[in-house]
């Protein structure tokens, strides 16, 4: 499976994959607080006769929705907001790095041309690595796309094809 020609890196490609596509990741907390604030905002303005204690918490469930309202605007303008999402098990999918040194090569080479991921699994991780596994997957590990990276000083090269793996 290893081969001298240049692969794209997993990170980019998996996008062009005809079942995953782009999709933005959820930030349900800021959202709450948005919620909350919307909340304190309309009790105040709404309840005249209230006291200075029941003000105060109304005024304060308000700054805790501008402060969410204002996380959701950076999340989506500077932060890390878009996810990969497979269409076959309607999921986002996360990243994973896997770390093994050159000693588990053939182990790796070999079970990730089976595509058997419980197997990979079960390779020793190194603390001082010759090849990275990056793996995309769904929080039920239905499916797997991997790629395989081996580090070249300081930068890490893709050397295999990007593999789609599933558990049954």
């Amino acid at each position: 499976m290893e081969q001298k020609t240049e692969f794209k890196s997993i990170d980019r490609a998996i996008y062009e994959l005809p079942e995953i596509r782009k999709r933005l990741r959820p930030v349900w907390w800021a959202w709450i607080c948005v919620a909350i604030g919307i909340l304190g905002l309309l009790l105040n303005r709404t309840l005249t006769n209230i006291g200075a204690g029941l003000s105060s918490l109304l005024a304060g469930m308000t700054v805790v929705g501008v402060f969410g309202a204002a996380t959701i605007v950076a999340y989506y303008i500077f932060g890390d907001c878009r996810a990969p999402y497979c269409k076959t098990v309607h999921r986002l999918l996360s990243r994973e790095f896997f770390f093994y040194s050159a000693n588990e090569r053939s182990k790796l080479f070999d079970n990730f041309e089976k595509r058997d991921m419980a197997a990979i699994d079960h390779i020793k991780k190194s603390a001082s690595p010759k090849f990275t596994l990056v793996r995309y997957s769904d929080n039920d590990e239905k499916v797997f796309y991997a790629q395989i990276f081996e580090a070249h000083g300081n930068k890490d090269v893709p050397i295999t094809e990007i593999v789609k793996m599933e558990n049954k």
